[in-house]
Order: structure tokens, then C-alpha cells, then sequence
């Protein structure tokens, strides 16, 4: 699993299709503790939104508001399976 900084706070991992995919998830889940969470500290979130587009391959989790329907993140973290 390849990991790379993108522009803001997001950053993005790719799985290639011969890696284990416990140990990608673990990892996944891993990121998205140390750096979405904290990187959102001060947004007022209620819920991680997790999307899958199977189409691309990619698995996209950013915090999300019950309250509105507009993005609000200031981190988030898209990953690419192939």
C-alpha cells in the first residue's frame, strides 16, 4: 500500500491487487484515525461518510454533517484499489 500527500490535508493510498486486503483496511482504518479525524478538529461533524465508486476503484471517507448537505471537511482521505 503506496501512500501520498495530496494538496490541503488529504492523502491517498493505492492498493494493488495482490496485497492483503485485511492488511490494507487495517491500515486504512489506521489513517483515518491519525490523520482525518485529527485533521478535522474544529469542523462540526457527526458521521465519517464512506463512499465506494466502484466504477474508478476508489474507496473515499471525509467527516460529514446530518445537519447539511454541503462538504465540510478539511481532511479526508480517497484510496485507489486495483
Amino acid at each position: 500500500m503506496d501512500w501520498q500527500e495530496l494538496k490541503g490535508n488529504f492523502s491517498m493510498a493505492t492498493v494493488e491487487s495482490g496485497d492483503s486486503i485485511d492488511q490494507a483496511m487495517s491500515e486504512f482504518c489506521r489513517r483515518i484515525r491519525e490523520k482525518v479525524i485529527p485533521g478535522n478538529d474544529g469542523v462540526a461533524w457527526d458521521y465519517l461518510r464512506v463512499e465506494f465508486w466502484p466504477d474508478s476503484g476508489r474507496m473515499i471517507v471525509f467527516p460529514a454533517s446530518s445537519s447539511s448537505s454541503e462538504r465540510i471537511e478539511k481532511a479526508g482521505m480517497p484510496s485507489c484499489i486495483q
